[in-house]
Order: structure tokens, then C-alpha cells, then sequence
């Protein structure tokens, strides 16, 4: 059985997806560059791998709400 892809990942999954250290990705989430993340229980916090996805295949939004 193969195994599910995931929705959401960790700041440092996100960064390797983007291929960036997990500081330069912070950094670009800081000024608005990239999407913040999604809050997943009280202390969890993940990013949506759609929108890494959107970002990788340099698919624009008119409009992103991040």
C-alpha cells in the first residue's frame, strides 16, 4: 500500500520542498513572501503543501491570502 502524500508540513519540510535552508524560509514567511503557516491544535503549526506546490510550479494568484 502505498503511503499518503501529505496536506501540511513542518517548517523544515517546506523549506527542503523549496529548496532553502529552514532560516532562509522563516525569513521569506517573515516579510510576506511566502505563505504563513496554518496553526493545527494549540501548539502545531504546518504549511500547505498546495500552496508549496502553487510557489514550486510558479503558478500565480491574483490574489493570495497568506
Amino acid at each position: 500500500m502505498r503511503k499518503p502524500e501529505p496536506i501540511f508540513v513542518t517548517d523544515r519540510n517546506a523549506a527542503h520542498m523549496l529548496d532553502m535552508s529552514k532560516a532562509e524560509f522563516l525569513d521569506l514567511v517573515h516579510v510576506g513572501a511566502l505563505p504563513q503557516s496554518i496553526p493545527i491544535g494549540p501548539k502545531a503549526h504546518r504549511w500547505s503543501v498546495k500552496d508549496l506546490m502553487a510557489i514550486q510550479s510558479g503558478e500565480s494568484y491574483e490574489d493570495p491570502v497568506w
